[in-house]
């Protein structure tokens, strides 16, 4: 039998245990390293002392089948599932970085609006895949959500443990729980669990989910007590105060989808998470901004400035248009004054053609002015010759003898 203390180190497999992580009911998780690809993976080793139970072993195999049957970004893989040299069964699962929503509640206590709305749409994204393989988680909690980063929302949530999932189809005639045993955590348990009903189906991890964005919103779930059999007993007979009453800001909307998911009968909640992202979504968009998802630029060297890869925004037409309008303006006065100073009965020539291009062509130039036609002068009168007329020597002596013309 392995000792707990000197796990580290050890080989199981392909995979090296590096360090420890954490502990739980079950078993330990370690950070474990394959020594061919050089990955690193979480490992989940069940308690030595647990192998007796047959009924644990089959819960923790269950996890394996669970989670690798829905294939979801928002719930944790797992690639593997084995035994140790003495028995022990171990999942080998994608290692996370981040922290658990309970650390993050623990740390800042109610969260905003905003972003509690955000993780309880992702939890409710995972459930709408788990429940479509009819896999019901049932024992959903704040210990079972982790929050990692996500280069695309900034952040994303993933469901954790699936050990007592109600397999559905996946576990055929298999009975992995005593009849009438109570599986859950009792500050989120649905009152159908706490009944330890038969027909415990996906509406128990809606109301779970209620009790998780209740508890977001607040800082407290919606029960508290001392002991676990009052607060199933309010989970069956308590009256729910509206977050509102005890965390000022909330919205009417929000209000209303935390206190349908908290519903008694399950009729009365929502009936698939589907209904729930929608409704979700609806409420962000009217009254809670969602988190958008971040440009990306690329890395740049030190002291380079980062290229974004938004596109430029679309430059403004309006100066082109007004020129445009401009010019046609012009145009039409100077076409309106060279019309005014034609002759009447001048034709004036029409533009079967109106501007629709994005610029308009110039103004045609002004015609020339009309030339005054030319009036030839009359041709003057024949000059009539005058009859040469031949006279005689004067009788004055040295009168010249002329008065003839040529």
């Amino acid at each position: 039998m392995y000792d707990l203390a000197t796990m580290v180190g050890t080989l199981l497999g392909n995979y090296r245990l590096d360090s420890e992580v954490g502990s739980g009911g079950m078993g330990t998780v370690y950070r474990a390293t394959h020594m061919v690809l050089g990955s690193t993976v979480a490992i989940k080793l069940l308690r030595g002392d647990l192998m007796t139970s047959p009924e644990l072993v089959t819960r923790f195999a269950n996890e394996a089948k669970a989670a690798s049957a829905i294939r979801h970004p928002n719930i944790v893989e797992v690639f593997d599932f084995g035994h140790t040299e003495d028995g022990r069964a171990y999942l080998v699962m994608e290692f996370l970085r981040g922290e658990s929503l309970s650390q993050r509640m623990a740390q800042r206590g109610p969260l905003p609006a905003p972003e509690a709305t955000r993780i309880a749409r992702g939890i409710a994204d995972a459930l709408t895949a788990a429940h479509a393989k009819s896999i019901v988680h049932r024992d959903l909690k704040p210990d079972n959500v982790f929050l990692v980063p996500d280069p695309e929302l900034g952040e994303r949530p993933k469901l954790l443990d699936f050990g007592i999932a109600k397999l559905g189809e996946l576990a055929g005639a298999t009975k992995y729980t005593q009849t009438g045993a109570l599986m859950g955590t009792p500050l989120y348990m649905a009152p159908e669990q706490a009944r330890a009903a038969a027909g415990i189906d996906r509406r128990a991890d809606l109301y779970s989910l209620g009790c998780m964005l209740y508890e977001m919103l607040v800082g407290a779930p919606p029960f508290s007590a001392e002991g676990a059999g009052e607060i199933i007993a309010l989970h069956l007979f308590g009256k729910v105060e509206p977050p509102s009453a005890r965390a000022p800001g909330i919205t009417a909307e929000l209000d209303t989808i935390v206190m349908r998911l908290l519903e008694k009968e399950p009729d009365a909640r929502f009936q698939h998470a589907t209904e729930v992202v929608a409704a979700l979504d609806r409420t962000a968009a009217v009254t809670l901004p969602m988190a958008r998802k971040p440009s990306i630029a690329r890395e740049a060297p030190i002291g380079m400035p980062t290229i974004d890869e938004r596109p430029p925004p679309r430059r403004t037409s309006l100066p082109v248009i007004a020129a445009a309008a401009t010019l046609l303006i012009a145009g039409i006065l100077a076409g309106v004054v060279v019309a005014l100073r034609r002759e009447p009965d001048a034709p004036q020539k029409i533009d079967q053609h109106p501007a629709s291009a994005p610029t308009p062509a110039p103004p045609p130039a002004p015609p020339p002015a009309p030339v005054p036609p030319v009036v030839e002068p009359p041709a003057p009168a024949p000059v009539k010759q005058p009859t040469r007329v031949k006279k005689g020597p004067t009788t004055k002596k040295g009168s010249p003898i002329e008065n003839s013309l040529d």
